[in-house]
């Protein structure tokens, strides 16, 4: 479980968890901002202290780096 905010995120798988448990917490609260409060950038931005530009770099950067992640660990062509 990760929280952010007052809201957690539960992630069941432990390959996810991981990946998730290794990012920086900032990057931590925007996407659990983003993904459970279904917030906007610019809302994040506006808990968090930032621009929603700011926002926008880091959850799109976050994202693509899990991605690779997890890929990664995927069969090949999965």
């Amino acid at each position: 479980v990760f929280s952010s905010y007052g809201c957690d995120l539960h992630i069941d798988n432990e390959l996810v968890a991981n990946a998730f448990a290794a990012l920086p917490k900032q990057e931590q609260s925007i996407l659990i901002l983003f993904c459970v409060l279904e917030l906007g950038d610019g809302e994040i931005g506006g808990l968090m202290g930032m621009s929603r530009s700011a926002v926008q770099r880091h959850r799109t950067k976050t994202l693509n780096e899990l991605q690779k992640k997890l890929k990664a660990h995927l069969p090949e062509g999965g």
